[in-house]
């Protein structure tokens, strides 16, 4: 794999940078974070159906549920 450049290694830290504030005024919303909650929820229950799809394709078992 080749070594990241210095330029691109800047860019991937001013993303982190810009995600990180992201989180934080997310966090500071108490609406904004509940609506965030309600959609990571969702989106979990999406990509279990969709894992649990591409397991039963792999012939894997399936994750056991909680």
């Amino acid at each position: 794999m080749p070594a990241i450049d210095k330029e691109q290694a800047k860019w991937a830290a001013e993303s982190d940078a810009r995600t990180l504030a992201e989180a934080k005024v997310v966090r500071g919303d108490s609406t904004g974070l509940k609506k965030a909650k309600e959609a990571a929820k969702k989106k979990a229950k999406e990509e279990t159906i969709r894992i649990d799809a591409l397991r039963k394709i792999a012939g894997l078992k399936p994750i056991e549920k909680k």
